[in-house]
């Protein structure tokens, strides 16, 4: 790993020294390690969209929480409670304003409204169906109760996929790792070798 000397000031016109380094340049504020995008902590994003690199109009506020993948395990072995709780403590955060064109922030948004809707629906719907039914025509409330969390699920898995610009695979005191990013944007992006 070349650790590079920041009271030096950054060989502009030598791709050589420019792009042989494992850290980050105080010139840089935003990578890309292969289809990652690594960003030091603390660093604005240039201004162009992260999916599709085009000039951004706003940034929308991302925290985001990583931890070890192994933790995964303590869901299967203790219990789901015991790794919320573990997880919870031993993630690593990260607060971003990640840039969006008009286009990516209105897509974010109906993704948003469409997890609503599918949410109201699920609750609503089967309320509906139970209030038609009268006594001697058997209980609904079997139907009802199957479909309620179906649908929170739905909105849940609409919510997530849609709504989400970016998604950690590292993060630690230093630097952030994401994926998500846009070719577009990637390429302008300097390659970390």
């Amino acid at each position: 790993m070349v650790v590079v000397n920041t009271a030096q000031p950054p060989a502009d016109h030598d791709p050589s020294s420019f792009y042989r380094t494992a850290e980050p340049r105080p010139d840089w504020t935003v990578w890309r390690e292969g289809p990652l995008m690594v960003l030091s902590k603390g660093v604005a994003f240039p201004m162009c969209c992260v999916k599709c690199g085009a000039p951004a109009q706003r940034t929308v506020r991302t925290k985001l929480m990583w931890h070890n993948p192994w933790l995964y395990l303590l869901a299967a072995f203790p219990g789901v409670l015991v790794y919320a709780i573990v997880a919870t403590l031993v993630s690593q955060r990260a607060e971003l304003d990640v840039p969006v064109c008009e286009l990516h922030r209105v897509r974010r948004l109906k993704a948003i409204w469409a997890a609503l809707a599918i949410l109201v629906v699920s609750v609503v719907g089967p309320l509906a169906y139970m209030s038609t039914f009268t006594a001697r025509d058997g209980d609904p409330v079997g139907v009802a109760c199957a479909l309620v969390p179906l649908g929170g699920l739905i909105a849940l898995i609409v919510a997530i996929v849609g709504a989400r610009l970016v998604v950690p695979t590292f993060i630690d005191g230093r630097v952030v790792k994401l994926k998500g990013a846009g070719e577009a944007f990637l390429a302008k992006c300097p390659p970390m070798v």
